[in-house]
């Protein structure tokens, strides 16, 4: 998830030339992800059994008013984000076992997570990782809600680029969903987008839905090689 915020961040800053600006000064995931702890909290009865005290003590930190269904299992992840991933293969696991199990109200809390830019940007981009990965029927509105969501005020471009970031994972959650209507969100979601490199990028997820095309990250991925290559970075 982490290598995907960082692959999409960088291609957002080079398609505006600032990467000659901003090379020396690319933020960790929490720099770039710089806002205050997330208002979210759950009661003790959702920390369930066999938690380690550190999943424990993340969770208390986030056990403020109001109450939305998120797991201290959820939350321990966002406190990892910014940590060095020692075994990717096994935390694509786990995240995927963490998406499958969410529940209607988790999904809905998901998405509530990731429209508020006052929460914590590592749990934002973690909330919408999780509803990307899900391949429930229930995730498709809230996907499709999310890349048409109100942008916050910005000024600085790395935090555009992580607005960006976010709404980008949504369209690549309805460019892999099985369901045959997640074709139909993506579609009107891009009737409604404004933002020049998000409609190029859900126009490639379009392409790859209907077999035209590969999937929007081995696009970003072969393009962000080329770039970098050609300004000497690799």
């Amino acid at each position: 998830m982490f290598q995907r915020r960082i692959v999409f961040i960088l291609l957002t800053i080079l398609s505006v030339g600032l990467l000659t600006v901003l090379w020396p000064k690319l933020p960790s995931a929490k720099q770039v992800a710089n806002q205050k702890h997330s208002p979210i909290s759950f009661s003790k009865s959702n920390l369930g059994t066999g938690l380690s005290k550190e999943q424990e003590s993340v969770a208390e930190a986030y056990r403020k008013p109001p109450t939305l269904a998120v797991s201290a299992e959820v939350l321990h992840e966002a406190h990892r984000a910014g940590m060095m991933d020692q075994d990717p293969r096994v935390s694509e696991k786990r995240l995927n076992k963490i998406a499958e199990n969410l529940t209607a109200e988790e999904i809905a809390s998901m998405a509530e997570i990731v429209k508020s830019p006052s929460n914590d940007g590592d749990l934002r981009a973690l909330a919408v990782d999780l509803l990307a990965r899900n391949k429930g029927p229930q995730a498709l509105q809230p996907l499709e809600q999310i890349i048409i969501s109100k942008w916050p005020d910005l000024g600085d471009p790395r935090m555009i680029g992580f607005e960006q970031s976010l709404r980008g994972r949504a369209i690549e959650g309805l460019e892999g969903h099985p369901a045959p209507e997640a074709t139909g969100n993506l579609q009107r979601a891009l009737g409604q987008v404004q933002d020049s490199f998000l409609n190029d990028h859900g126009q490639r997820a379009l392409l790859h839905r209907q077999g035209q095309a590969r999937s929007v990250e081995e696009q970003d991925e072969e393009a962000l090689r080329k770039i970098l290559k050609n300004s000497n970075y690799l």
